[in-house]
C-alpha cells in the first residue's frame, strides 16, 4: 500500500464538489435502464451471429435449454461477490484502509468509507472488476460459441449483465475522465455512495483573514 495514494483525514483546502447517491430513487431508475442496454446489445448480436454464422441452431432439448440459462443464473450470483471483492481487494491493496460490504436490492457495494482517495487509485479500484471481468466473459462467450448455441447465448447474457451491471462504476470512471481529472482530487467511498473533493487552496485561515 502507498499513503500517498490517500488521506486518512480530508486536507485543508479541498471543497466537496460532487455527491453521487446509487441509493436515490432517480439514479437507480437511470442505472437500471441503461443496465438493459447492453444485455439488449450482446443478446441481439449472439442471436445474429447464431442465425447467420452458426447456422442457425440451438438446441432443441428443452432441459439442457434449462440447464444451460440456470447455470448462466448460477455464474451471476457468483459473480456479484466476486465483482465486489475485486473492488475490495484493489482498494486494500492500494490502501490498506478498512473495506465495507453490502447488498441491497437495488445495489451490491464495496467501499472504504474511512479515508478519502486519490483520483488515480479511486479510478483503479472502481474501474478494475469491469476490465477483468470483461477478459473472463468474453472469453467464456467465445468458448460456448464452439460448444452449443443455447450455451453461446446465455454466457451472451452473462457479459451483457456484467457490463449493464458496471453503469455506476463506469458513471464514477466518466467524472474522473472528464470533470475530474486533476490527480490532487479525492473521493470518499462508502460503497453506494461517492463524495469527490477537489483542491481550491482556500483554507480556513484564508477564509478568517
Amino acid at each position: 500500500m502507498k499513503s500517498d495514494n490517500f488521506e486518512k483525514e480530508l486536507p485543508e483546502g479541498y471543497e466537496l464538489k460532487l455527491h453521487i447517491n446509487a441509493k436515490g430513487s432517480k439514479l437507480t431508475a437511470i442505472y437500471l435502464v441503461l443496465s438493459f442496454v447492453p444485455i439488449l446489445i450482446t443478446v441481439a448480436a449472439a442471436c445474429l451471429i447464431i442465425e447467420f454464422v452458426g447456422g442457425g441452431l440451438l438446441s432443441l432439448d428443452s432441459l439442457y435449454r434449462s440447464l444451460a440459462f440456470l447455470a448462466a443464473a448460477v455464474v451471476l450470483m457468483v459473480y456479484i461477490v466476486l465483482h465486489e471483492l475485486v473492488h475490495g481487494i484493489t482498494y486494500k491493496a492500494l490502501t490498506g484502509g478498512k473495506l465495507t460490504f453490502g447488498l441491497r436490492w437495488n445495489v451490491a457495494f464495496c467501499g472504504v468509507p474511512d479515508i478519502f482517495v486519490y483520483r488515480k487509485a479511486a479510478k483503479t479500484a472502481v474501474l478494475m472488476p469491469f476490465l477483468v471481468f470483461n477478459v473472463v466473459f468474453v472469453a467464456l462467450t467465445v468458448g460456448m460459441y464452439f460448444v452449443d448455441g443455447c450455451a453461446f447465448l446465455a454466457a451472451a447474457f452473462v457479459l451483457g449483465m456484467h457490463i449493464g451491471g458496471c453503469v455506476g462504476d463506469l458513471h464514477v470512471t466518466y467524472m474522473f475522465d472528464h470533470k475530474f481529472k486533476d490527480n490532487k482530487t479525492l473521493m470518499r467511498d462508502t460503497g453506494p455512495e461517492q463524495f469527490f473533493y477537489v483542491y481550491t487552496g482556500v483554507t480556513n485561515s484564508d477564509i478568517s483573514e
